[in-house]
């Protein structure tokens, strides 16, 4: 089941799921030493990211310095060990301004369980895969595409880029929205990122979506068969495109909470997707003013 994580200004805490209960919270994860505001991060140009790397079930933090260090703490299930230096080379220092015009993501790219560190510079893509040791991104250079790119008018806050499974094979794609109205879709190979091709029109800067701040747009196996879907937070709706391997269908309704006419219009008032309840279909959690909204997936056509 998918946990709460959340960074203030002087400590990381963690509320763990409940199942359709509540989130608890968890002393023993609680930490202030490390990826803090305090401690020069931000999600802004110093990101931290939340992702197993070394496949044993747990999600780990990961978070990038200025200076371009790669910091990761591994979760043992009952708390979070030291900060240790993985990679090197992609912080602002380097270029790399902020995560909405150079983003760093981190999924399993190929398909060995532990998630890959996959990072947006001004000319391309390029992928970092998890060692065998649990120790270290390795640069892997049969990953890097001159595409998606903030010179080729990709911006996360505009026309932003995702990752995740979409085809169901065990290994996570590059999505990306671009400036034409187009959602373009590079498949993983296993050693690298396929050709890229056309899954779905709509729901870009083109059409409307003129922030991911205001309209959030996510991947995440909603229906549980396996394969990640397109779910957007539209002005009067949110939404799901269920991928069938090779395309985004048709849009189709979930709800009219988290929409834009209902209130939720900025980053102060976020939209996160994970599946809380453990069944294997991803949920909706909103953070609005004064209190956190939970919708769980009951059907295929619906969160309630």
């Amino acid at each position: 089941m998918a946990d709460l994580i959340y960074f203030g200004s002087s400590a990381v805490w963690v509320r763990l799921s409940q199942g359709r209960a509540t989130f608890a919270v968890s002393s023993s994860f609680y930490t202030t030493s490390s990826f803090t505001y305090d401690a020069g991060f931000d999600d802004a140009g110093k990101p931290r990211l939340t992702c197993d790397v070394n496949g044993d079930g747990f999600s780990d933090i990961i978070g990038i310095k200025a200076d371009g260090t790669v910091n990761v703490m591994l979760s043992d299930g009952t708390s979070f060990g030291s900060s240790t230096v993985w990679y090197t080379g992609v912080g602002s220092d380097q270029g790399y301004q902020t995560q909405k015009t150079h983003p760093r993501l981190c999924g399993d790219v190929d398909g060995d369980g532990r998630a890959d560190l996959i990072y947006a510079s001004s000319s391309g893509l390029n992928a970092a895969l998890s060692d065998t040791t649990s120790s270290s991104f390795i640069f892997a250079s049969s990953w890097g595409i001159a595409d998606f790119a903030y010179n080729q008018y990709y911006d996360s806050d505009q026309n932003p880029r995702l990752v995740g499974d979409v085809d169901g094979d065990g290994r996570d794609d590059i999505v990306g929205f671009d400036d034409s109205g187009d959602v373009r879709v590079r498949l993983s190979t296993g050693s690298g990122f396929g050709e890229a091709s056309i899954w779905a029109s709509g729901y870009t800067y083109a059409n409307g979506f003129q922030s991911n701040d205001l309209y959030p747009r996510h991947l995440a196996d909603v229906d549980g068969d396996g394969k990640a879907d397109l779910v957007i937070f539209a002005y009067y709706s949110t939404e799901v495109r269920y991928s069938t391997g090779s395309n985004f269908e048709a849009a189709q309704w979930l709800t009219d909470t988290f929409s834009g006419q209902e209130g939720w219009t900025g980053p102060e008032w976020p939209r996160v997707i994970g599946d809380i309840d453990g069944d294997g279909r991803a949920d909706a959690v909103g953070f609005g003013p004064g209190n956190m909204i939970t919708l769980f997936t009951d059907h295929r056509t619906d969160m309630r």
